[in-house]
């Protein structure tokens, strides 16, 4: 009788761990990568939704405050093509003896944010270059007039356009700066903003938003 002599195997080969090991790698990855890519996309969208309700905010601000405004006292004529950045109105607070009574002025004012001047370098280092911001400003040209940032991050132009005395972004006004107010000539003004942010990987992205609001007097 012939006896057989087989070996018992003891274990994987050198081999199969590597392929075992390589597989499990690859697996370990892409989950990874899946995780990175989730992370980037949530962030993205976290910063892209603040940015947008900045500029939505903003756009609520100024309508509320231009929508009582009395439309003979708004200076300068927004009627323009340029698009203001700067208006100066009143509102009605009643009526006496037939006579409508106005209200103190109020400045609504794009301006060069003070620690970024208007001179073409990143003087603030936030990535982003001559940034305006949007100020309030109540009893104008009093001695107790009241000034509040309203929005800071704005664009030095309308997204779209350049200074060029051209329309380059087709909306029928001519080198509209980032905040824009112009009217239809029948009582309503178009507000369009742009505001600037930085998205996960540091580069600048913009986010331009606009309403229309119905002067009421």
């Amino acid at each position: 009788m012939k006896l057989a002599n087989h070996k018992q195997r003891g274990g994987f080969s050198l081999v199969e761990l590597l392929i075992a090991f390589s597989v499990l790698g690859l697996i370990l990855g892409s989950i990874g990568m899946v995780g990175i890519a989730g992370r980037d996309a949530y962030q993205e969208g976290l910063r892209s939704s603040t940015l947008e309700g900045r500029a939505r905010r903003a756009l609520e601000r100024i309508a509320s405050e231009l929508t009582p405004c009395i439309e003979s006292t708004l200076t300068p004529n927004p009627g323009t093509p340029l698009g203001l950045g700067t208006v100066q109105f009143q509102t009605c607070l009643g009526y006496a003896a037939g006579a409508q009574l106005q209200s103190s002025i109020t400045c609504i004012r794009l301006e060069s944010d003070p620690a970024d001047p208007d001179d073409g370098i990143d003087n603030d280092s936030d990535g982003m270059v001559d940034e305006r911001q949007i100020v309030l400003i109540r009893n104008f040209g009093s001695a107790d007039q009241i000034q509040t940032v309203i929005c800071t991050n704005v664009a030095e132009m309308l997204e779209g356009e350049t200074a060029n005395m051209l329309d380059d972004n087709g909306n029928g006004l001519i080198d509209e700066g980032g905040l824009s107010i112009a009217a239809d000539g029948q009582g309503t003004l178009r507000i369009r903003l742009t505001v600037l942010g930085r998205d996960a990987k540091n580069n600048q992205v913009r986010r331009t938003l606009e309403t229309s609001v119905h002067m009421r007097n």
